[in-house]
Parts: C-alpha cells; sequence; structure tokens
C-alpha cells in the first residue's frame, strides 16, 4: 500500500475500524520508509564534500 492510497483512508470520513489498514502493512510501509532514508542518508553523506567547501588538508 503506498503512502498516498494510506494517507486517504485514514483521512476519509467514514474511516470505520475495519476500513484502517492492517498492522503488517503499517510494518511494511515502515520499513520501506526507513530503507529509503537510510539510503538517503547515505548518499548525502557521501556527498558531503560537495558542501563543505574549499578545505584543502
Amino acid at each position: 500500500m503506498n503512502s498516498n492510497k494510506m494517507q486517504k483512508e485514514l483521512t476519509a470520513n467514514n474511516v470505520t475500524p475495519d476500513a484502517l489498514p492492517s498492522l503488517e502493512s503499517i510494518k511494511e510501509l515502515q520499513t520501506e520508509y526507513t530503507n529509503m532514508l537510510t539510503a538517503i542518508i547515505d548518499l548525502l553523506d557521501g556527498a558531503k564534500y560537495l558542501w563543505e567547501g574549499d578545505q584543502h588538508e
């Protein structure tokens, strides 16, 4: 389940407990977000030299 669909389901006016995403779906989405954020952090860490300026050792 993607985040846009989950947001629409959670913010709908007619949400009932039966219509909420399952715990498994939420855990899967959390894992996907964690993996994505870890990849972004790794990319930024690898590219930090771009904004550190002209520091020569």
